[in-house]
């Protein structure tokens, strides 16, 4: 016989005819096999300091068995395989609440549950928002102010030896932390970042493509496929791809290093003038629209994910922004050329 069917008897027949029936018999109980239980309801986490609470309900269906466990699975933005790993790897909980204790800051955490009975273990149920530690900075940051050109300083970035790169109208310099001259590079650059491989990487208003040590030394070029270019701002990926704003074709590219090739990452019509460009642990790409007076974020697959800022100098009004950067928060620095803010003036991405 098959579990969970239900049967009937037969008889033979007698010749003809059937036989006279048998008298009823007395009322037979059934019940179906148990069965893995339903996914648990979403999670919520509250934060706080080095610790998340997770709490959950239990399944709608239990599998017509008693619950008798749960297991926690999180999985990290540090994680570069996107794998989900067993929290409680050392306990049996019993019950709805998990306290998950030394998380690491400016890390993006999600959560999920899994419930056993005891056929096993269900399917999971749906990740729980993503949560991160902010560890929080109680004194002010020291500011020091050195003159280190004459003219405009178009763009800035930092080394991991603490290098200060330093584009003006006229040169491009590195400077030591303690801003004594380490190299005159001698070359006009609009705009420079820094690789994963700590090589500098600069944009000259041309389809051209400029990489340096970050000692400043000349290594190579690559000359970006496709129409004419004027690339400007410029980033790269976890991938190794470069991110370059043009503002030929007021659009913003996907570059492979090593060939040259384009790919568009905004639509057609996404951007008036894209100016400078960042990204965030997130991998969303933002970028200010200096004419288009507004910050956009652009995820892999060049959908815009926010807009910020209109014309003015009120709340959430921008004049013409210029550079962009994130900090590790995720926050947003927006150089914003024709309007002064206070420095808690931060816009979160």
């Amino acid at each position: 016989m098959v579990d969970d069917k239900i049967y009937k008897a037969v008889c033979e027949l007698n010749g003809h005819s059937p036989s006279t029936p048998s008298p009823t018999s007395e009322r037979v109980d059934y019940y179906q096999k148990a069965v893995k239980p339903g996914p648990p309801g979403r999670p919520v986490v509250s934060v706080l300091n080095d610790t998340a609470n997770v709490t959950w309900t239990p399944p709608q269906d239990d599998g017509g068995a008693k619950v008798t466990s749960y297991n926690i699975e999180m999985r990290r933005s540090d994680n570069y395989n996107n794998t989900w790993k067993l929290v409680n790897t050392d306990m049996c909980v019993l019950g709805t609440s998990y306290l998950l204790e030394g998380l690491t800051s400016f890390v993006n955490y999600e959560v999920r549950i899994v419930a056993t009975n005891e056929v096993g273990t269900g399917e999971p149920s749906q990740p729980s928002e993503i949560f991160r530690i902010v560890t929080v900075v109680k004194s002010n940051p020291i500011v020091a102010k050195r003159q280190l050109q004459s003219s405009y300083i178009w763009d800035l970035a930092v080394t991991s030896s603490a290098h200060i790169v330093v584009i003006s109208g006229s040169n491009t310099k590195i400077y030591a932390s303690d801003y004594s001259l380490i190299k005159d590079i001698g070359e006009r650059f609009y705009r420079v970042t820094v690789a994963s491989d700590g090589q500098l990487v600069f944009t000259d208003g041309s389809s051209t493509i400029y990489f340096y040590t970050a000692d400043g030394n000349y290594i190579r070029d690559i000359t970006v496929t496709g129409s004419s270019y004027r690339l400007y701002g410029i980033t790269t990926l976890s991938t190794g791809q470069l991110v370059v704003c043009d503002r030929n074709t007021s659009s913003v590219y996907i570059v492979e290093q090593d060939t040259g090739n384009a790919t568009p990452l905004s639509a057609p019509g996404t951007f008036s003038n894209p100016y400078y460009v960042t990204t965030n642990s997130k991998v969303v790409v933002i970028v200010s629209d200096r004419d288009g007076l507004s910050i956009k974020g652009l995820d892999q697959d060049g959908q815009v994910l926010f807009t910020y800022g209109t014309y003015g100098s009120g709340e959430g009004q921008l004049k013409y922004p210029r550079g962009v950067d994130t900090d590790k928060e995720d926050y947003i620095v927006v150089a914003d050329h024709e309007n002064k803010s206070k420095p808690d003036d931060r816009n979160e991405s």
